[in-house]
């Protein structure tokens, strides 16, 4: 684990490590929700019998999203939790429970009883599920949906709810992997036959950076749980045609998290399909599904050292950056979109634009580069900004802890915000902000006993701003 006194120097690491989706590929959030969001849909009403009506709901509730909020499956019930597993906010379907509302059902504490599990484990259960990544999260619109629907043709809330496990067959049914090959379930026949709709093309700046990795004498590699021909076309939207020569190794399909604790073999690949069990790895190859320890020894083999220093990037917490550092021990750079969304202390867009401008403080002045980024367009950050469920990062819905007169920041007491600091090195909006300056930037790490000592970069969300 990190040296938590220590800065994270990118050129100390042997190897850099990266999920795919929404950290090397960036998506367009608008059009990924609203298709995820039908596809699902389509399936409840034609397979599973769900009225019309909710094929109306997305554009309706898109107010409703947020990452990070807990599911129970047999209550119907939404949490927001603060960092000790208190519930700051609850809804029922769409609708918002008030204070003694959610006293009546949770007690006068408002303690939720499984908190401490998801902080050990960071995964779902029979009883709930964590929206934590934007595959899921129009899930979250689609089960509120589903419980707005029930109560109303019942004329009540239910002491019990079973949409559940429809819920799960329609998430099999649009996300299979043989989908995108088959051209079926809606949601791949729509992005196979128009990536550049839903998958924006990377700018120089973070392509150049990580074709450099390599020319620094670095090894590199993809971890994704994408099946590889949709991993394929990602990657070439993204990077373009020569993307392979980026990456040392391709790992696909590789069925995160349990890819870190569990045996599953590599599967060699011809032509997309999987074939027998592989012992040995091969460099510039793609593999399919695999496990932690013959990911390692291949690691161990290319850079010729016993224990390589191995920096990872992802943008799930369960699926990247949890299990990357409990079962790995590899350092994390968690890819955080809503710091951009909900804005950075001290960096603001130039007067009528969505265009920012950075500048590196730790190099001499003959050599700082200032490089300009473009802000989440405003149908994204419609999209990924919620007013109904409050600030990702610091939430006052109960009375937040007493703060030191010495804190820098405002005190970040979500659930969330307490797991990234307990599991996150850093975190950043974008790989474009680690792309702009060089490998040996220094960058300041979470430190969950001491807030001070914070990992966003480039700056705090406005949110923590005590100003």
């Amino acid at each position: 684990m990190a040296d938590k006194a220590c800065k994270l120097v990118l050129s100390e690491y042997d190897v850099f490590g990266f999920d795919l989706d929404h950290t090397i590929a960036k998506y367009h959030i608008e059009n990924l929700f609203k298709l995820s969001y039908d596809s699902l849909i389509s399936f409840l009403v034609s397979e599973k019998g769900y009225p019309e009506e909710l094929n109306n709901g997305f554009d309706s509730h898109t107010d409703f999203l947020t990452r990070g909020i807990i599911f129970e499956k047999e209550s119907g019930n939404f949490l927001k939790l603060d960092e000790d597993g208190y519930i700051l906010r609850a809804s029922h379907g769409t609708t918002f429970l008030t204070s003694s509302e959610i006293i009546k059902i949770y007690g006068t504490d408002r303690k939720w009883d499984h908190a401490a599990e998801i902080v050990s484990s960071v995964n779902n259960s029979d009883s709930y599920f964590i929206f934590e990544n934007f595959f899921d999260m129009s899930g979250i619109v689609v089960v509120a949906h589903l419980i707005d629907v029930i109560d109303k043709m019942e004329g009540k809330r239910l002491e019990k709810y079973n949409v559940w496990p429809d819920v799960v067959s329609a998430f099999t049914h649009v996300y299979r992997y043989q989908a995108y090959s088959e051209e079926t379930g809606g949601f791949f026949p729509k992005i196979k036959k128009d990536v550049s709709k839903f998958v924006e093309r990377r700018n120089d700046d973070v392509i150049e950076w990580l074709k450099s990795l390599k020319n620094h004498n670095k090894k590199v590699f993809i971890l994704t749980s994408s099946y590889v021909d949709f991993a394929k076309d990602i990657c070439q939207q993204s990077l373009g045609n020569d993307w392979m020569t980026y990456f040392d190794i391709i790992c696909t399909n590789a069925r995160k998290p349990g890819f870190f604790n569990l045996n599953r073999p590599f599967l060699r690949l011809d032509e997309n399909h999987e074939k027998e069990p592989v012992t040995e790895l091969t460099s510039n190859t793609v593999y399919s599904q695999g496990n932690l320890n013959t990911l390692m020894k291949y690691l161990r083999d290319i850079t010729g050292k016993d224990n390589p220093k191995i920096c990872f990037f992802g943008d799930s917490l369960r699926s990247d950056v949890f299990p990357s550092k409990k079962f790995a021990n590899w350092e994390t750079v968690y890819l955080l979109e809503e710091m951009e969304i909900e804005g950075m202390k001290g960096i603001d867009p130039k007067p009528s634009t969505r265009v920012i401008e950075l500048e590196d403080q730790q190099q001499e002045p003959n050599r700082k580069k200032r490089k300009l980024h473009e802000l989440p367009s405003e149908e994204d950050t419609r999209i990924l900004k919620s007013s109904k469920w409050g600030s990702f990062f610091c939430d006052e819905s109960l009375p937040s802890k007493v703060e030191s007169g010495q804190m820098k920041m405002r005190h970040m007491n979500t659930f969330w915000g307490y797991l990234i600091r307990k599991y996150a090195d850093i975190a950043v909006p974008q790989l474009d902000y680690i792309a702009d300056f060089p490998l040996d930037h220094q960058y300041e790490v979470f430190d969950h006993k001491d807030e001070n000592k914070t990992g966003f970069y480039p700056g705090i969300p406005k949110s923590l701003d005590k100003v």
